[in-house]
């Protein structure tokens, strides 16, 4: 039983020692992971000529401490949707330990679907006839 009450005295001071640490570590580390991952998303080519409109949130933190953001673009339809999956999976990874981890998989997960849904819509509306679709 000794050994338990030991353990979680070591946890405790580990993460009274190392919480501070990490917490600086995520505030440097996860506005360049979003960063990153808007160059990938404009070096990428398009084969899109539509463009839409995208808003997404993404969540970061440590413990206690959440930062959420808010993403506004308007870009080609194939980029929006790479943009949206990559900020989705930014959410799966540095919202985990953040307060209301079990929250965010499912906020980001419904605002993506939503986002989809509506960058759909928004091809569908933009499609031009062919010559060879007008009888």
């Amino acid at each position: 039983m000794e050994w338990k009450f030991r353990l979680i005295g070591l946890f405790a001071i580990a993460l009274i020692l190392g919480g501070p640490a990490i917490y600086l570590w995520m505030r440097k580390a996860a506005p360049q992971a979003l960063r990153d991952i808007y160059d990938e998303a404009n070096h990428r080519e398009t084969k899109s000529l539509h463009r839409v409109q995208i808003r997404f949130h993404t969540y970061w933190g440590f413990l206690a401490f959440v930062a959420q953001q808010q993403h506004r673009a308007e870009l080609p339809a194939d980029t929006a949707e790479f943009l949206l999956a990559r900020l989705h999976a930014f959410n799966l990874q540095w919202g985990f330990f953040a307060a209301g981890a079990a929250f965010i998989p499912i906020l980001s997960w419904f605002n993506y679907r939503a986002q989809l849904k509506q960058i759909r819509r928004a091809v569908q509306s933009q499609q031009i006839p062919q010559d060879s679709d007008v009888k």
